[in-house]
């Protein structure tokens, strides 16, 4: 029963499907040829301009995906660019600066000064000159000029110095709290002072199986921070001068307390005489044996 209710209502679609073709067909027949025409125009235009403006578009976004796509590249390219730049600068100031650490890290003070002395002579030498084509009347008011503005400065600085202890009268604070502008000698130890490891000194044997050189580890205290610095840096020269140059001491006495301060003693001389050697400003002020034993 239901199959014979679905071909009938398959039929009746068909048939009115059709009846509805036909009434279209007479509605065309019935509108008038200029009518038709006009809009047959209309479907035209209106599918052309479709079309243009579904190209302008498409050409639009084209456009638009490649400006931004060498806008990238171009950013791309200037960051590569400012990356190497920036490479270049950072090498050459790393140089220049390793270049002035290891002039004030390794150059006496007195070369020091030597070489600001010669690079500032031709800047004083050409401000002389710069001088010498101003008249004495100009140099007598421009002299004049900067002691009254120096004046006008200087009291104003006064006046607000007595307005503002007027204002806020000064408390002494306690003693605990107080901050002092100098430092103790004994706080600048550790800054001139440095450890040295494993460090042979000779001796003399008269037995063969006797013990022919000691190791040390001591640290020294020098009177300058360079001194302490230069020993740092060429410490592996102090090791070879100790060895090689330092005359072998008598055995017997190295491990007991008087030979120990006679030891204290010898490590001063010898580290003198390496700064010395090498024309470093400086001595030793204090020496103390860490660690010692026979090898």
């Amino acid at each position: 029963m239901l199959k014979k209710f679905a071909k009938l209502e398959h039929f009746l679609n068909q048939k009115l499907e059709r009846f509805f073709q036909l009434l279209l067909k007479l509605f065309i027949w019935l509108i008038p040829k200029p009518v038709q025409q006009f809009f047959q125009n209309i479907k035209v235009k209106l599918n052309t301009f479709k079309q243009k403006a579904f190209f302008q578009v498409r050409n639009a976004f084209t456009w638009i995906f490649q400006q931004i796509t060498h806008a990238f590249v171009t950013m791309r390219e200037a960051k590569n660019n400012f990356g190497d730049h920036k490479k270049k600068l950072t090498l050459k100031y790393d140089h220049k600066k390793e270049k002035l650490v290891s002039f004030l890290k390794y150059t006496p003070l007195h070369k020091q000064i030597d070489f600001l002395l010669g690079w500032s002579k031709p800047i004083l030498k050409k401000f002389s000159k710069t001088l010498k084509h101003y008249s004495t009347s100009q140099g007598s008011i421009a002299v004049l000029a900067l002691l009254m503005i120096s004046g006008g400065i200087f009291g104003v600085y006064q006046s607000g110095q007595t307005i503002y202890q007027q204002e806020f009268k000064a408390q002494r604070a306690p003693a605990a709290a107080q901050q002092y502008d100098y430092k103790p000698d004994y706080q600048m130890y550790p800054r001139r002072t440095s450890t040295f490891y494993n460090i042979k000194v000779p001796l003399l044997v008269e037995n063969v199986g006797d013990v022919d050189s000691l190791t040390i580890d001591f640290s020294v205290r020098t009177s300058t921070r360079f001194a302490k610095i230069y020993l740092e840096e060429y410490e592996y020269k102090l090791k070879d001068y100790f060895f090689t140059t330092v005359q072998p001491v008598i055995s017997d006495f190295p491990f007991q307390e008087e030979g120990k301060i006679i030891l204290k003693d010898k490590i001063r001389r010898e580290v003198n005489n390496f700064l010395k050697a090498n024309n470093v400003e400086g001595e030793v002020e204090e020496v103390r044996i860490l660690f010692i034993v026979g090898s």
